[in-house]
């Protein structure tokens, strides 16, 4: 049984990292300022703090909070994959390829990190190593069904890789197969249709990007409805 401080602890962090799911980050940095204040020794408080600022796209503020974690608590390893994404983001690709291989000693079948490591390396034109780890990641999510979306942009990258080679054909099958595992992946459409039209098939091209336009609009406008949701029902909460 765990002090009844740390378990007081533990629960917020717990309700924190909840509120952080459900994209309440301003209500759950409420909870972790103080704590982090109070418990400044706690890598936990720091890497859920940086994680509040991650999930908005903040990197530049969650950067220094992650590196905290790291210092704080070394065996934590979940950080250095969110240190990781921060570090490419913000245009160090080297600190992220550290980072991301870090966090695979620890969990080496994670294919969310493969796939990282294989945009850090598609970015440095380092294209087999991309190939290799896309692939990598395909393999790693099977037919889970929690990793569908995972699979999918593993797909549609690797058909950046194909592309980048010359490998049109292979590079729409890819793109194909992302779109099945994951329709709302309105990217893959516009690189479908570009395909499509180096390919001469402009008919299936127009259709893509057709496609591209529909779904794109569709996702963003879903997004700003659960963006207002939100925005309301924390106003509503503060009252």
């Amino acid at each position: 049984m765990l002090p009844a401080a740390t378990q007081g602890i533990e629960d917020q962090l717990d309700a924190a990292y909840e509120l952080i799911l459900h994209s309440k980050f301003e209500a759950a940095r409420a909870i972790l300022v103080p704590l982090d204040r109070r418990k400044p020794e706690s890598g936990r408080a720091a890497f859920m703090l940086g994680l509040s600022y991650h999930q908005q796209h903040r990197y530049g503020v969650a950067l220094p909070h992650f590196r905290r974690a790291v210092e704080l608590e070394p065996d934590y390893r979940q950080t250095q994959h969110f240190l990781g994404y921060c570090l490419y983001y913000l245009g160090d690709g080297a600190g992220a390829r550290k980072a991301f291989e870090t966090f695979l000693e620890h969990s080496p079948d994670s294919p969310h990190t493969h796939f990282a490591l294989g945009l850090v390396a598609y970015d440095d034109d380092r294209l087999e190593e991309a190939r290799s780890c896309f692939v990598r990641a395909i393999e790693l999510c099977g037919a889970t069904p929690g990793l569908r979306q995972r699979r999918a942009s593993a797909h549609a990258r690797l058909a950046d890789v194909d592309i980048r080679t010359g490998r049109l054909e292979a590079a729409r099958r890819q793109l194909e197969r992302a779109i099945r595992l994951n329709p709302a992946l309105y990217g893959a459409y516009f690189k479908l249709s570009r395909v499509l039209t180096s390919l001469g098939e402009h008919e299936a091209a127009r259709r893509a990007y057709e496609r591209f336009l529909h779904v794109r609009d569709g996702v963003r406008a879903a997004k700003a409805a659960t963006a207002t949701s939100t925005a309301t029902a924390t106003s509503t909460a503060g009252r």
